[in-house]
């Protein structure tokens, strides 16, 4: 290190960076990040969760350049600081898990909202698709797939044959898949 960094005080640099000095707060993470990390590595899971919360305390000093002093030992106040961001984090974290698990069991097929959006769309394009199909091929898709039929179940209903209901599906199936308002979907 260079004499004159070391002739600078910490309360000095933070001055400098209350002023915007972006050398005065890389001289301060220079001096402190060794044992800031260490300090985190105590409170925190590993060590990139521990470089994570050092980080973000010297970040935070930059982004509250206008609002914090500090009027004792620099050094305590980054400790603490760290302390605390750790201790946030880890109580985020377990506060979210505890939910998680919580509620989990009530909301067993969590989908986020643009995909239930999504699903939405597909559903109502599905939907007027399948109205455009004829009755035979309409049924016969719907009492496969929605309803989890056997061939020779549908048949039954349809009043034909297994074969012809397999034929119903196929074209049915060749024809949802030219239907232009499900494309969008397909790609």
């Amino acid at each position: 290190m260079d004499p004159k960094e070391n002739a600078i005080t910490d309360l000095q640099l933070v001055g400098q960076i209350m002023n915007g000095d972006m050398q005065a707060l890389a001289l301060l993470y220079t001096r402190y990040y060794t044992p800031l990390l260490l300090v985190a590595r105590t409170k925190s899971p590993t060590r990139d969760a521990a470089d994570e919360a050092v980080t973000d305390v010297f970040l935070s000093l930059l982004n509250r350049e206008q609002e914090f002093t500090i009027t004792t030992s620099v050094k305590a106040y980054l400790e603490q600081s760290v302390r605390y961001r750790c201790m946030t984090k880890y109580a985020i974290a377990n506060r979210k898990e505890a939910l998680r698990k919580k509620y989990e069991p009530h909301v067993p097929d969590y989908v986020p909202a643009t995909n239930r959006m999504e699903l939405a769309e597909l559903r109502a394009a599905l939907q007027a698709a399948l109205r455009s199909l004829p009755d035979q091929l309409k049924k016969a898709i719907e009492l496969s797939y929605f309803e989890e039929k056997e061939r020779q179940d549908i048949a039954t209903a349809l009043g034909v044959s297994p074969e012809t209901v397999t034929k119903y599906i196929l074209e049915a199936r060749k024809r949802l898949r030219e239907c232009h308002s499900l494309k969008i979907f397909l790609l």
